[in-house]
């Protein structure tokens, strides 16, 4: 985990995956970004490169408050 404090716990999970899975890791600056305009469009496109892609575009030249930064992937099928 980043951004963890010393002497904080954690539950730990164990989850299972499948080939074609996505995932987005992020920061809160970039979630944050998209949950204040109630955006639900993300869910909706259909591939990794779409979605980065979508989410660069709609960040473009927009004056940001907090690091927004992404990791997107997928489990190869």
């Amino acid at each position: 985990m980043l951004g963890i404090f010393k002497g904080v716990t954690f539950q730990e999970h164990q989850l299972s995956f499948q080939a074609g899975d996505t995932f987005i890791f992020c920061s809160d600056g970039f979630s944050e970004r998209f949950e204040s305009s109630n955006e639900k469009w993300l869910g909706q496109l259909n591939s990794i490169k779409e979605m980065a892609t979508e989410c660069s575009q709609r960040l473009k030249d927009k004056k940001l408050k907090d690091d927004t930064t992404a990791l997107f992937f997928s489990i190869p099928s």
